[in-house]
């Protein structure tokens, strides 16, 4: 049996009217979408074989706000790692197993919003920097701060801490949205600073040497308590 919309593709055609995917119901593009294949042909779906176009998938990407988070008497304004440390402690301060923040922040450095990023085990989280910045391009983030936890208690970087944060650092420079610190939380309100330690390396990308692009000078720094 011929589906509906192959008979009335061929009226028209036989009328002499060119049809477009525009003309396609949103029922029939469902069909299409149920397909083994998102990017199948419509001759595929018409025995007729009257149909020679494809049907592609226009998406629109937004952000949705998932709760609140309280900053106490924080302005949000990111003076120095401490700012960060406290306002993230209550969030990760407990945990059982790596989870993997970032931070928002605008032009002048105040945060904007936070993006969990990745949930992991005792000892790992996956973090991709793909997943990183998905959230830092779509909120239109002029520079982001990274943070996670480490359940030992400890918060001294790993070999592989260090090796994602010069990942995330070069892929942030490329994309105009710098990595200002990565802080590492640990127990009874210990944390490192990347930033303060001064672990940052200049980052390469493309061959050009760059550093950390900063817009007022009391931005991340400090010393850890």
């Amino acid at each position: 049996m011929q589906p509906a919309y192959g008979k009335s593709f061929a009226r028209k055609r036989r009328g002499g009217i060119r049809s477009s995917s525009d003309e396609l119901s949103r029922a029939q593009c469902k069909s299409l979408r149920r397909g083994p294949q998102r990017h199948a042909t419509r001759n595929q779906h018409n025995a007729g074989g009257l149909l020679n176009a494809h049907c592609v998938i226009r998406y629109r990407i937004a952000l949705v706000r998932d709760a609140v988070v309280d900053a106490g008497p924080w302005d949000a304004h990111v003076r120095n790692s401490s700012d960060v440390a406290t306002f993230m402690m209550p969030l990760l301060g407990d945990l059982d197993r790596e989870v993997f923040w970032v931070l928002m922040l605008d032009a002048r450095h105040y945060v904007c919003g936070v993006h969990l990023v990745s949930v992991g085990s005792l000892t790992t989280a996956v973090v991709h920097p793909r997943e990183v910045f998905k959230a830092l391009v779509a909120s239109n983030a002029a520079a982001a701060i990274l943070v996670h936890n480490h359940p030992s208690g400890d918060p001294t970087p790993s070999a592989e801490d260090m090796a994602v944060t010069q990942r995330l650092r070069e892929a942030g420079d490329l994309l105009g949205i710098p990595v200002l610190d990565h802080i590492v939380l640990g127990e009874s309100g210990q944390y490192r600073s990347f930033a303060d330690d001064g672990m940052f390396r200049p980052t390469t990308h493309r061959g050009v040497h760059t550093t950390v692009v900063t817009t007022r000078t009391d931005s991340v720094g400090g010393n850890a308590e």
